[in-house]
């Protein structure tokens, strides 16, 4: 939401400029509506987004073209060429030398008929979808801090998420649209909280190379499995009890995973040994705790 404000006239605020007609209570007016109008440009600052300039125009996309898997070949070679999981992503050189092949990716994504995919298929194409267009909505407003800049709410900064950026069958819909009306509400399966990428540098990273239907299940079991035997997940011993230290995200979507019995037991199967081991001997039980959360841009500079 932005807000709009009209500027008092000097004239109204200063009685010489009136000719000596303004008596001189008028003067009170000077401080009455100076505060008003400073606090009115702040929020208008703060709503407003932050960025290199103005975005460019969503990408269009045809409606439903594109029958059966995309090719997600560009997508590889985008993050062969510009994607670390330990660095994060190369945002600058990514727009100087590739912007437009990632903007028509977006567009092609945007442009297949979901119906014409298996379930998998369709799984992997709107986690695709996804991380594509977070990087694209980040490219075509870098440099910023953080992709919480592109927002217009002046409390959270969330909002980016929610206003429609995405391309897709003709029209533009949001990330949050995608995150949970087309993966939580379809599928119900927690894995993808471990596979699309909101930009934040403590998000779970990016599988560097796309999701395929004939491959998803097991691509989603790996990258859980990458999240436990990382530096986000630690379980400490304290006498006959267990801590395990998480991401945020797993309190965000505690419901999502209390449907596989709740986060310990969720992580427990996709623990390296070690970390299994220190669970096991406190009765495979452990309180969650969870990690402050790092909205700074996962640029890798």
């Amino acid at each position: 939401m932005r807000v709009v404000t009209t500027a008092i006239p000097d004239r109204f605020l200063n009685p010489q400029l009136a000719g000596g007609r303004i008596v001189s209570s008028m003067m009170s007016l000077r401080h009455l509506f100076r505060p008003i109008v400073l606090i009115l440009v702040s929020i208008t600052v703060a709503c407003s987004p932050r960025g290199g300039g103005e975005a460019p125009a969503i990408p269009k996309s045809d409606a439903a073209t594109v029958k059966g898997e995309p090719d997600y070949s560009t997508w590889n070679r985008l993050l062969k060429d510009y994607y670390s999981p330990a660095q994060g992503m190369k945002y600058g050189p990514l727009k100087a030398r590739d912007e437009q092949a990632l903007r028509e990716l977006r567009a092609k994504l945007g442009s297949v008929d979901v119906a014409s995919l298996t379930k998998p298929q369709q799984l992997a194409y709107w986690i695709n979808l996804y991380n594509v267009n977070v990087v694209g909505v980040v490219v075509d407003r870098y440099p910023v801090d953080s992709i919480k800049e592109l927002s217009t709410d002046p409390v959270t900064r969330t909002n980016v998420f929610r206003k429609p950026l995405v391309p897709f069958a003709g029209n533009v819909i949001s990330l949050d649209d995608i995150e949970n009306d087309k993966i939580r509400m379809v599928f119900a399966d927690p894995r993808i909280h471990f596979a699309i990428n909101c930009a934040a540098a403590s998000c779970p990273p990016i599988r560097p190379e796309a999701f395929v239907g004939d491959h998803v299940d097991a691509q989603l079991d790996e990258q859980v499995r990458t999240f436990a035997s990382g530096p986000l997940v630690r379980v400490e011993r304290n006498g006959s009890k267990a801590t395990m230290h998480t991401s945020s995200i797993m309190k965000w979507f505690a419901d999502d995973f209390a449907a596989a019995g709740g986060g310990v037991t969720f992580l427990a199967k996709y623990l390296p040994a070690e970390k299994k081991r220190v669970l096991d001997e406190a009765g495979g039980k452990a309180e969650l705790e969870y990690d402050d959360y790092s909205w700074k841009l996962n640029d890798w500079k």
